[in-house]
């Protein structure tokens, strides 16, 4: 699934999901094609792949999945473990406040120079002193966890460098799209077949693009089906949930006839 969130105006933004029953390298490539630029993912191992056999791709890795392996490791982890996760916090309340401050891609970079940077440097001072000390089981929840950031750890600051002000944080916008999807595979097992994988595919984009930008999918799904078939082929982008939104709001604030 590919997920490119909306500009600070609303503009752009959209959800793509694609279904293969395959999930190796060769999968993500043929999907991303000539793409140059940026890509935000999760630890999956196969977009290192990616970024080594194309040079195209920028990663940047989601603090999130991080996160989460430091909470697991509390339990048997006990003050380091607490240490991480308190420090990983401080990254996500200056998140908290660039957003609620309202600051734009150049501002939140700025913020980010002057107030996670320092953080990030005492994680990976940490990580690397935690990394070479013996009594540090590597198969323990908090050895794994350690390894998991070391391992990712250029791709997980990046997003606090210059030129990365339009980059999240964490890649929790695609898990939070993907979630019915995986909700709902524990529920009905199996797709049945590859060409029904693709139909839900594309079902699953259509109902998120509607959810990113704010559509009741069943109203847009009323509205749209049975302009398809007359719509003409070459202003079928017309109908896409977000230009169907910007088209409904333009008629909406046009002038009412008083006669």
């Amino acid at each position: 699934m590919i997920r490119r969130p909306p500009q600070a105006n609303g503009e752009g933004g959209g959800v793509l999901f694609h279904f293969d029953p395959g999930r190796n390298h060769e999968v993500a490539l043929d999907l991303l094609g000539d793409y140059r630029g940026a890509l935000q993912c999760d630890g999956y191992n196969v977009y290192p792949v990616i970024d080594r056999k194309t040079g195209r791709v920028t990663l940047f890795f989601c603090w999130a999945h991080v996160r989460r392996k430091f909470f697991e490791a509390l339990e048997s982890g006990g003050p380091v473990a607490a240490w991480y996760v308190a420090e990983i916090q401080r990254l996500y309340l200056i998140e908290k406040q660039a957003r609620e401050s309202g600051l734009d891609e150049s501002d939140r970079e700025r913020l980010r120079e002057e107030l996670s940077r320092p953080v990030l440097a005492r994680i990976k001072e940490r990580l690397d002193r935690d990394c070479e000390d013996e009594r540090l089981l590597p198969a323990s929840p908090l050895g794994k966890a350690i390894h998991y950031t070391l391992e990712r750890w250029s791709g997980l600051e990046r997003y606090a460098k210059s030129g990365s002000g339009h980059i999240e944080i964490d890649n929790n916008g695609v898990e939070n799209a993907i979630r019915p999807t995986a909700v709902g595979k524990k529920n009905w097992l199996f797709i049945g077949h590859p060409k029904a994988g693709q139909r839900s595919a594309i079902l699953y984009t259509i109902i998120e693009n509607c959810r990113l930008h704010g559509i009741n999918p069943l109203e847009y799904l009323c509205d749209v089906m049975p302009k398809i078939m007359d719509h003409p082929a070459k202003r079928i982008t017309e109908l896409l949930p977000r230009q169907w939104k910007a088209a409904r709001e333009a008629t909406a604030a046009e002038p009412k006839d008083s006669a």
